[in-house]
């Protein structure tokens, strides 16, 4: 058989069934891999300006830097468990350079906690879901810091 000239529907078709036609096949249900989408703010410096005056989460990165792709599966994580709780932007700092210097921060990636207009923390090295929970936690969900902080905010 000559596969160069089969439709490349043919493949999709095939790669659907294989991926979830198979769960239809036996009868059992299809699992649901992403409950709810997170909603991350690409921002520009206008946009940190005026979020960096609020509660939010943000991600500094780069395109095309390897250790950022590392960070951003935990950072999605994170935003997806929280977006209810806090917003979440990121922003890329070979575009606007002067951001690592506005948060004296040497070096990215790296992802900082900003609550009631004050940079509580920022990331160093790669973080896990459970220091990025540990630090959502502690900054965004502590009662001491519940009736000081607007968390309905939205990007």
């Amino acid at each position: 058989m000559d596969y160069k000239k089969l439709s490349p529907t043919l493949f999709v078709g095939a790669a659907l069934f294989a991926a979830v036609g198979v769960s239809h096949y036996y009868g059992e249900e299809p699992i649901t891999v992403q409950q709810k989408t997170a909603v991350i703010t690409e921002l520009d410096e206008q946009s940190l300006e005026e979020l960096a005056k609020k509660d939010v989460v943000i991600f500094l990165y780069s395109k095309g830097c390897p250790a950022c792709k590392q960070v951003e599966p935990a950072f999605r994580y994170t935003a997806e468990k929280y977006c209810e709780k806090v917003p979440f932007g990121q922003i890329d700092v070979s575009k606007y350079n002067n951001t690592l210097t506005k948060f004296n921060i040497p070096f990215h990636p790296s992802i900082v906690f900003i609550a009631n207009g004050k940079q509580q923390e920022h990331t160093n090295s790669p973080p896990t879901e459970q220091e990025l929970d540990e630090i959502i936690q502690m900054h965004y969900l502590m009662p001491q810091n519940i009736n000081n902080t607007h968390h309905s905010q939205k990007l």
